[in-house]
């Protein structure tokens, strides 16, 4: 395995939203890093950000592609110009970024376009929001869930805590279900006729929000990874059928205004 050389000061420092630390992605990453087992292979990470871990991934394996998808809009283009600054100062050419909406609508049909590896860290309980369409009943997160699940042979999932009463998973309350997360992944899969082995890899502190568990959801069947420029042709055309209603721009550009009063994510 190539090793990562030591990250600068600014690269420890990435943009990190309200209440987000440094620990929570070093201990994220060493709960990810040693369970990419192959030296070559193609990864997406959903929700990228600002693309910690897309460079960090990007570096540690330089043979590997590393797809990072994330709008720009969503945090006023600070993250994308940031994680395309890391790009170029890491010399990742590795690492491509697509600035793109997506959501439910745009799962469909990723099984085939499958990944090696997809990163959904923190991410999948923004979908209920009617990025694509609204997730209201269980059986509507369900399908959507297994449809992101398909997407790779190996995914690396992290929700929110669903006992802290700090946390704030109400966009996905209705899946929960006054159940346990592993229970609610379980029968998820379950119903969907996805067979797929579940392990607990851990959980990372998440302020005052709590711990939240980090899983590794692995294809029983694993399929061979398309190219990656096949993956992305599939997320970019999903993506430009995304419309922002007109609640969620009013959100956005009050988000806007809260970070130019505080200034913070």
């Amino acid at each position: 395995m190539t090793h990562l050389r030591t990250p600068s000061a600014e690269f420890e420092q990435l943009p990190r939203m309200g209440y987000a630390s440094e620990a929570m992605y070093t201990h994220r990453w060493g709960l990810i890093e040693p369970h990419l087992s192959l030296d070559k292979f193609t990864l997406v990470d959903w929700g990228s950000d600002a693309g910690w871990f897309s460079v960090r991934a990007a570096t540690a394996f330089p043979s590997a592609t590393v797809i990072s998808v994330e709008a720009g809009l969503m945090t006023h283009g600070k993250g994308i110009a940031l994680h395309r600054r890391m790009i170029e100062e890491y010399s990742v050419p590795n690492n491509f970024l697509i600035d793109t909406l997506f959501g439910p609508t745009t799962f469909e049909g990723l099984s085939t376009v499958p990944s090696d590896y997809q990163l959904v860290l923190s991410v999948f309980h923004h979908m209920g929001d009617g990025f694509g369409q609204y997730l209201t009943t269980v059986a509507e997160w369900n399908t959507a869930f297994c449809s992101l699940i398909l997407g790779a042979n190996v995914t690396f999932f992290e929700v929110p805590n669903e006992h802290s009463d700090g946390e704030t998973p109400h966009r996905i309350r209705e899946w929960y279900a006054d159940r346990d997360v592993e229970t609610v992944l379980c029968e998820a899969m379950q119903d969907g006729h996805v067979e797929a082995d579940l392990q607990l890899l851990g959980a990372t502190e998440h302020g005052e929000k709590g711990p939240r568990k980090m899983f590794k959801i692995s294809l029983k069947s694993p399929r061979e990874a398309v190219l990656a420029g096949t993956i992305a042709t599939h997320i970019e055309a999903a993506g430009r059928t995304m419309r922002l209603r007109p609640y969620q721009w009013l959100k956005l550009k009050a988000f806007g205004v809260k970070h130019s009063l505080t200034g913070r994510e």
